[in-house]
């Protein structure tokens, strides 16, 4: 990766995409039959955004300088990284709604593999533009992972009721 590359690769992890396509993948619930599923998926992105900022205030850790002198480090704190959270979040649950339309082990399989490639490309994009020390990626995805998987879990026991 490239600095240039990294400014690429990392927006996808911006508010800019990631608010239009949890909007998207409420109105798909709600075009479902599933409300809950959309108000989920609404607050689980909506909940997400204050944890990490609790993450910033608990630990206080600075970004990383040596990388075009810290240019594309914003003022803020590093752990964990919010592009990595956010978008494990997000693009999790746009890979949930296409495994779950699908009826093939392996185009589940292949969704599964395009998810995490895309998400890791995300994070290797932060590392690229200096922003985040490689923990803070790491603590991001898990952080996203643990609340995706917490939303779904939310949204299977709402549906088995």
């Amino acid at each position: 990766f490239t600095f240039v590359n990294g400014i690429k690769f990392e927006s996808p992890g911006n508010l800019t995409y990631l608010l239009p396509l949890i909007f998207l993948c409420a109105v798909v619930a709600v075009w479902r039959y599933r409300p809950i599923t959309a108000v989920t998926i609404v607050l689980a992105y909506a909940i997400q955004r204050p944890l990490i900022w609790f993450g910033w205030w608990l630990w206080d850790r600075p970004r990383p300088d040596f990388i075009a002198q810290g240019i594309a480090s914003p003022d803020f704190n590093a752990f964990p990284s919010g592009h990595a959270g956010l978008s494990a979040l997000v693009y999790g649950f746009i890979a949930w709604f296409w495994i779950r339309a699908s009826h093939s082990w392996l185009e589940r399989a292949l969704i599964l593999v395009l998810y995490l490639t895309w998400v890791g490309v995300i994070g290797l994009a932060r590392l690229a533009l200096g922003s985040h020390w490689p923990s803070d990626v790491i603590a991001g995805y898990v952080q996203g992972m643990a609340w995706l998987g917490a939303s779904l879990a939310a949204i299977y026991w709402s549906e088995r009721r």
